[in-house]
C-alpha cells in the first residue's frame, strides 16, 4: 500500500468515526446542537495566493446558527505512515493553513505514529493541534458529559516519544499544550470562546469498590443465574445481562502488537472472546469482561480490549482510572467463576481427602518439599478442573484471603501479582 493509499485510509477511518461521534451525540454533547455542526471531506477552499482551491482532508464546522458563518472551523490533515511526525510535516501543514485562511481556523494533524520531541515545539509556537487515532484502539467515554477521565499521562504515552507503552486509544490529543481523550474536549479546547473555569466541573474518577463489595455483586449475578455447583455457566451471565457474546477462532492484535484475549463494546452490550489456546483464560477473560459490564464500567468506556497483562494488574493507590477499571474486573472475575461458598466447600473437601492438616503453618502451607508440595498441587489441579479455572488464578485467591503460606522459592513472583 502506497502513502496516499495508507493516507486515504486513515482519513477514511478517522471520518467515519467523526461521523458516528456527530450521530450518537458525543461529538459536541450540551455544548453545541448537534444539528449546527457539519463534518465534510475532502473540502475545497479558495486561496489567493494560488488563484485556486486547496483540498482539506476533513473539515468540522461548527456555527451558532444554522445559517451563519462558522463560529468555528476546524481543518484536519490525516498522517498516516510508520515513521514518526518530523518538524517538517507540522510547519508544511501550518504554512497551508495561513495561505487559505490566515488565522480565522484551528488546524489539527491526525496521525498514526509519534510527534518527535523537535516537532513539539513546533506544534505548540504554531497553535497546531495533534490527534493520535487507532481504529483498532479502545475508547474511552466518560466524556459523555464533557468529562476528562484518561489521565495525562496515558495520553501522553500515546502522542510522544515517552519510552512507555500501554494499551492503544482509539482517540488521544494534543491541543494547547494539554492532552485530551475526545474529539468533544478538543473541540472545547479550541473554540477562544470556551472558559476552563468549568474544567473542575467535569473532572471524572473511577470510585473505589471493596472487595468484599464486588465479592457481594458477584453472589447477586451467580443467584440471578441459579447457580448451585461446578464451573459456572458464563453464558447464563451474558443473557442475564442481555450482553450479545460472540467466540472468534481467528488471533486479534492490537495496534501495539499485543494479543487480544477478549474485547467489550458497551454501546452495542457486545463481547467478544478471541482465540488463547487455553480454555480455562477464555473462561477467565469472560469473566472479566462481563466484570466490566456488571460493575458499570460503560459509563467510563464505550469498548475495551483486554491483553494478557491487563489479568494481572494489581492495586495500587497511585494506580490510574484505567488501572481501576481492570484491577475491580479482574477481582470481579475471581468471584464470579470461584463462587466464595462452594470455593470454600470444594477446598474442605479437597483438603481432607489429600490429608492436608494445619501443623502450625497455617490452612494450607507449601515449600518445595514433595511431602508437602505433592499434595498441595493435586489440591490445586482438583479445584481448577472443578471450577475450569486456572491455577494460578486459585493461588492467587488463596493468597489474598490469607489461606496459603507459600514458602516455595518462587513465592515473591506469585506475591508480586497479588491485589492488596
Amino acid at each position: 500500500m502506497n502513502t496516499t493509499e495508507k493516507c486515504n485510509r486513515l482519513e477514511d477511518e478517522f471520518f467515519a468515526y467523526l461521523i458516528g461521534q456527530k450521530t450518537a451525540g458525543l461529538l459536541v454533547f450540551d455544548f453545541y446542537p448537534s444539528d449546527k455542526c457539519q463534518i465534510f471531506k475532502k473540502k475545497k477552499y479558495y486561496c489567493s495566493e494560488r488563484q485556486g482551491d486547496i483540498e482539506f482532508d476533513v473539515v468540522i464546522e461548527i456555527r451558532r446558527e444554522v445559517s451563519s458563518k462558522p463560529h468555528l472551523t476546524v481543518v484536519f490533515e490525516c498522517k498516516n505512515q510508520s515513521a514518526n511526525i518530523q518538524e517538517r510535516d507540522v510547519t508544511d501543514f501550518s504554512d497551508k493553513l495561513h495561505r487559505v485562511f490566515g488565522n480565522g481556523v484551528k488546524g489539527v494533524l491526525v496521525v498514526s505514529g509519534k510527534l518527535q520531541s523537535g516537532a513539539r515545539n513546533i506544534v505548540d509556537k504554531r497553535k497546531i493541534g495533534i490527534i493520535k487515532f487507532e481504529e483498532q484502539g479502545f475508547e474511552v467515554v466518560a466524556d459523555r458529559r464533557g468529562r476528562t477521565f484518561a489521565e495525562g499521562s496515558i495520553l501522553e504515552q500515546q502522542i510522544f516519544e515517552t519510552g512507555n507503552e500501554d494499551k492503544a486509544l482509539k482517540f488521544a490529543a494534543y491541543v494547547n499544550g494539554k492532552c485530551v481523550s475526545s474529539p468533544a474536549k478538543l473541540l472545547l479546547e479550541l473554540d477562544p470562546s470556551y472558559s476552563p473555569e468549568t474544567e473542575s466541573k467535569l473532572a471524572k474518577s473511577v470510585p473505589s469498590i471493596s472487595n468484599h463489595d464486588i465479592t457481594s455483586r458477584a453472589k447477586t449475578l451467580l443467584n440471578k443465574i441459579g447457580y448451585s455447583a461446578g464451573p459456572v455457566n458464563l453464558s447464563d451471565a451474558c443473557e442475564y445481562l442481555g450482553v450479545n457474546l460472540v467466540y472468534t477462532a481467528r488471533t486479534v492484535v492490537d495496534p501495539r502488537g499485543n494479543k487480544v484475549l477478549g474485547s467489550a463494546n458497551f454501546d452495542r452490550n457486545e463481547i467478544h472472546i478471541n482465540d488463547s489456546e487455553t480454555e480455562f483464560r477464555e473462561r477467565f477473560t469472560l469473566g472479566h469482561e462481563i466484570g466490566h459490564f456488571y460493575l458499570g464500567h460503560g459509563e467510563f468506556l464505550r469498548s475495551e480490549a483486554t491483553i494478557q497483562k491487563d489479568l494481572f494488574v494489581q492495586f495500587s493507590q497511585k494506580a490510574t482510572n484505567l488501572q481501576r477499571l481492570e484491577t475491580q474486573a479482574n477481582k470481579f472475575s475471581s468471584a464470579l467463576l470461584l463462587p466464595e461458598d462452594e470455593f470454600a466447600l470444594q477446598l474442605a473437601v479437597r483438603r481432607n481427602q489429600l490429608g492436608i492438616q494445619d501443623r502450625g503453618h497455617g490452612y494450607l502451607f507449601v515449600d518445595d518439599q514433595p511431602c508437602n508440595y505433592s499434595p498441595y498441587n493435586q489440591l490445586l489441579t482438583d479445584i481448577s478442573e472443578y471450577f475450569k479455572i486456572s491455577k494460578q488464578v486459585i493461588e492467587i485467591r488463596l493468597k489474598s484471603h490469607g489461606l496459603l503460606n507459600d514458602q516455595r522459592y518462587n513465592a515473591q513472583r506469585l506475591a508480586s501479582i497479588i491485589s492488596a
